[in-house]
């Protein structure tokens, strides 16, 4: 179990339309929901090691990190859209 495992997780849902899909259907805040999905998916990693890797890549209050910040161009930032997707399940937020 690792937060490198729900990252390639996360790379392989970016990637992979039907597995997104599952995972835009999964009830909001249940990150649990995503543990079990990747579980099945053969990635093995825990409930708080994919919140962990959650909140390292946008921050526990969901604002840009300074890396994005920097990135942004007329008030847009290239975003991620499972992490955007994914945030729902830690914050409460959904």
């Amino acid at each position: 179990m690792s937060k490198q495992a729900a990252f390639k997780f996360l790379e392989k849902a970016n990637h992979d339309e039907v597995l997104f899909a599952k995972i835009a259907k999964l009830p909001s805040s249940r990150a649990e929901a995503v543990v079990e999905l990747a579980r099945a998916e053969g990635f093995e990693f825990s409930v708080e090691e994919f919140i962990s890797m959650v909140l390292s890549q946008h921050g526990p209050d969901g604002e840009l990190t300074d890396e994005e910040l920097g990135k942004t161009a007329g008030g847009t930032v290239p975003t991620d859209p499972m992490a955007i997707n994914l945030y729902r399940f830690v914050s409460g937020q959904g």
